[in-house]
């Protein structure tokens, strides 16, 4: 009867403290979704994602025409830890990582 109870029980425990350590571990590695792109990454590892211009990319404004291009409302924000004397870097424009 006993083992009836704890079972379950210690089954249930187990799970709750497996997923609970999964999601406190640090990641050293990060990124945007392929519409967005890094803008950047600060030496405390938080990074920002905006959200790529649309419209033609040749009326952008350079060469002296006029910018036609308009801007998509949208960003997301990450953090990565870098430990053991490395340090963040933007890989690409999608990716974030950690370098010595």
């Amino acid at each position: 009867m006993i083992f009836d109870i704890l079972g379950p029980s210690a089954s249930i425990v187990l799970i709750a403290f497996a997923c609970c350590v999964h999601h406190v571990r640090p990641v050293t590695h990060g990124g945007c979704p392929s519409t967005m792109f890094v803008n950047g990454i600060r030496p405390s590892g938080f990074y920002q994602c905006l959200t790529k211009p649309g419209g033609n990319p040749a009326d952008d404004g350079t060469f002296g025409h006029p910018d036609r291009s308009y801007d998509r409302d949208g960003e997301l924000y990450g953090h990565i830890w870098c430990s053991g004397g490395s340090h963040p870097i933007v890989v690409d424009d999608h990716t974030v990582g950690c370098t010595r």
